[in-house]
């Protein structure tokens, strides 16, 4: 979550949006989710960096996609 998190900072929009509170949101809903075995965290890297990563549920045979971010400057 640490890196999702700081990949959502890079974002001048989802930085806004990361309040404390969201913020504290987002880390006990994955924190649920993972122990629920619903958590899909995934990340693209670039060279050892992770450039783009999105958070899913994975649940009643669906995927629902929760929310994504990106590393600002990307093609």
């Amino acid at each position: 979550m640490q890196a999702f998190l700081h990949l959502m900072r890079l974002d001048p929009q989802k930085m806004r949006f990361l309040t404390e509170a969201m913020e504290s949101h987002f880390r006990s809903l994955a924190e649920e989710a993972k122990h629920e075995g619903w958590l899909r965290l995934a990340f693209l890297d670039i060279g050892e960096e992770p450039a783009a990563g999105y958070l899913v549920f994975d649940f009643d045979n669906r995927l629902w996609i929760y929310n994504s971010c990106l590393k600002s400057g990307l093609p």
